[in-house]
């Protein structure tokens, strides 16, 4: 490895426990019944970062990201896990000396799997979730004092389809 390359590699993991009162409802008088419940979960998370600067003008950033989540509760067992991949680019080109070029692309997936119980449902009780991004920024330094960003960054989900995420902004 050498000096222009910077690894990361962090993550954590927790358990727990927890008393639980709540309330559900009932078909027979009383219509409010009371529920003590013990309620469980543990989660975790890894992330994994690559950057490496292969000149002053141009440096790359790739990251990894998971992370886990699970609760039992009310005789239901409910699991969520998030994965991100991401990389990107920065540029800067001789012939534009005020201008730095930033990109990149995205993934994200988060898969849910929710049991269901006499007291809980869920429907659907399985889900998977993904997101797609690609990014175009540039950022213009006009004066010592005064920088112009513009860019773009472009989604797909899985709920509204296609997003367009146009943005301008001004720093002084």
């Amino acid at each position: 490895m050498d000096a222009t390359s910077k690894w990361t590699l962090q993550g954590g993991y927790n358990v727990g426990h927890a008393h639980s009162l709540t309330t559900t409802t009932s078909l027979m008088p009383p219509s409010s019944l009371p529920i003590s419940d013990h309620v469980s979960y543990q989660s975790g998370n890894a992330l994994f970062r690559w950057d490496k600067q292969f000149s002053d003008n141009n440096r790359w950033r790739v990251q990894s990201y998971y992370d886990f989540f699970g609760r039992h509760a009310l005789n239901a067992l409910n699991r969520i896990h998030t994965i991100d991949l991401e990389i990107q680019n920065q540029l800067r080109f001789a012939a534009l000396q005020k201008h730095e070029f930033v990109w990149g692309v995205g993934y994200r997936a988060v898969i849910d799997d929710l049991d269901s119980s006499f007291i809980v449902s869920f429907n659907p009780h399985q889900r998977y979730t993904r997101t797609f991004n690609a990014f175009i920024q540039d950022d213009i330094q006009l004066t010592d004092k005064l920088k112009f960003t513009v860019g773009s960054k472009v989604e797909h989900n899985s709920y509204t389809g296609f997003e367009f995420q146009p943005n301008a902004r001004m720093l002084f």
